[in-house]
């Protein structure tokens, strides 16, 4: 027996996040999201690093990763379902996918979202310059379930 999340995702037993390279046909797995939740999803390209003028393609993703420690619901099992839980904690993580498939990544992962219980659905500003996303924070304080930003 394995845990699902129920609801429309049954069988979908551990979502995470892959990168296609179009060009060399190859699908790598985002490396260390998983360790900072039970399920990564709804990745967005953060935009080029201006101060690297040699790369004209972003290195980087931004992605909603459902946290693992639900101290919410201290009884209840961690998988609870994505598409109607919107009391999950989530948090938004910055994560470098190098271009190069042999390379390692930069950086670990980082946490863009400690001021807030819950980050879904990332995405920056046509400019590129602020990151906005949805906040399900009240059902994540108050354990409702289905419940509205």
């Amino acid at each position: 027996w394995r845990e699902e999340w129920g609801e429309q995702l049954v069988g979908r037993v551990e979502p995470a996040v892959f990168v296609l390279d179009i060009h060399d046909k190859r699908v790598r797995r985002v490396p260390g999201l998983a360790e900072h939740g039970v399920a990564a999803s709804g990745p967005v390209w953060a935009p080029v690093d201006s101060n690297s003028p040699d790369s004209a393609d972003s290195d980087a993703l931004v992605c909603p990763v459902w946290r693992s420690n639900i101290d919410n619901f201290d009884n209840t099992s961690r998988r609870l379902g994505l598409v109607f839980c919107f009391n999950r904690p989530s948090a938004a993580y910055l994560a470098h996918v190098p271009l190069d498939p042999t390379s390692a990544p930069k950086f670990p992962p980082i946490l863009l979202t400690r001021s807030t219980r819950s980050a879904t659905w990332p995405r920056f500003t046509p400019g590129g310059d602020t990151l906005v996303w949805f906040s399900h924070e009240r059902a994540v304080e108050s354990g409702a379930h289905f419940a509205t930003v």
